[in-house]
């Protein structure tokens, strides 16, 4: 499960999925490891290329996120809160295999859409806050 891996709290409220085509992701949630709220998407919603698979570049036509909270901070260390997220996943002593044969994969993004969104960038240790509200954003 991928809260043991990540050794704090995750949550999917709810996860729909369409004939390969669609997927919508409600009530994600993601806290770091003191506890905050790294992240939490309302929900999430990405719309694919009909049999995508049968494709040598998918298109992504539509990617909306929804009521969504990311709080990225930084205290008296170089190290982000969500440093621990790679080191889940990546081992120091071992080199990530490269599976791509020389050909990396690539999609298109069509539309992004941002519905009532937080971002929050607290770096203590540089000095320096960013605090971005959006209501929408259609990009």
């Amino acid at each position: 499960m991928l809260s043991d891996q990540l050794k704090t709290k995750v949550s999917v409220g709810h996860v729909r999925i369409g004939l390969l085509t669609s997927v919508e992701i409600q009530e994600v949630f993601l806290q770091d490891q003191a506890g905050d709220t790294l992240v939490y998407a309302g929900g999430i919603e990405a719309r694919i290329t009909d049999w995508f698979i049968f494709k040598n570049k998918p298109v992504l036509h539509y990617l909306g996120v929804r009521n969504t909270y990311v709080h990225l901070r930084r205290r008296d260390s170089a190290v982000w809160n969500y440093a621990f997220i790679e080191d889940a996943f990546i081992s120091p002593s071992k080199k990530p295999k490269d599976t791509t044969n020389g050909k990396p994969f690539e999609f298109d993004l069509d539309k992004f859409q941002l519905k009532n969104g937080r971002v929050c960038v607290e770096d203590v240790w540089v000095g320096a806050d960013l605090r971005l509200v959006r209501g929408f954003l259609l990009a």
